[in-house]
C-alpha cells in the first residue's frame, strides 16, 4: 500500500487474498471517530482519504478466528500497534491512540 495526494493504493490481494481473508478496514480521526471504511477486495485499488483521517485499522482473522490486526498512521502507513492471538485487552488499552480506536479493537479482537 502507498499514499499519495491523499489517495491510498493498494495491490491485488493486499486487502485480502481470498473471499474468506477479505475484511473491511475502518479509518479514523485523530479525535478516535470513524471517517471512512475500505471494503476488503482481492483487486487492487485506491481509495481517497478524508482530510481528517489518521488511522487505518488493517483487519484479518486467521483460520482459527484468531485477530492479527495492525493500526496503521496515514499518510505513512507505518505501523503504530498489532493485536494478534497475544494481545491482551490490558494491553489494547496501554496503546496511546484515541479512545475510540481502542473500542474498536476491544469489540472486535475481544467481543468486550
Amino acid at each position: 500500500m502507498k499514499v499519495k495526494n491523499d489517495v491510498l493504493m493498494w495491490e491485488r490481494h493486499e486487502l485480502g487474498a481470498s473471499i474468506r481473508t477479505c475484511f473491511d478496514c475502518p479509518i479514523f480521526s485523530s479525535d478516535g471517530e470513524k471517517v471512512g471504511i475500505l471494503y476488503g477486495t482481492k483487486k487492487a485499488g485506491f481509495y481517497r482519504l478524508p482530510p481528517e483521517a489518521k488511522y487505518l485499522v488493517k483487519r484479518y482473522f486467521t483460520n482459527r478466528g484468531y485477530p492479527d490486526h495492525e493500526v496503521l498512521e496515514l499518510p505513512s502507513l507505518k505501523v503504530i500497534a498489532t493485536v494478534d492471538r497475544n494481545t491482551s485487552p490490558e494491553e489494547v488499552l496501554s496503546f496511546d491512540l484515541p479512545e475510540g480506536v481502542k473500542e474498536y479493537l476491544l469489540k472486535d479482537c475481544f467481543g468486550e
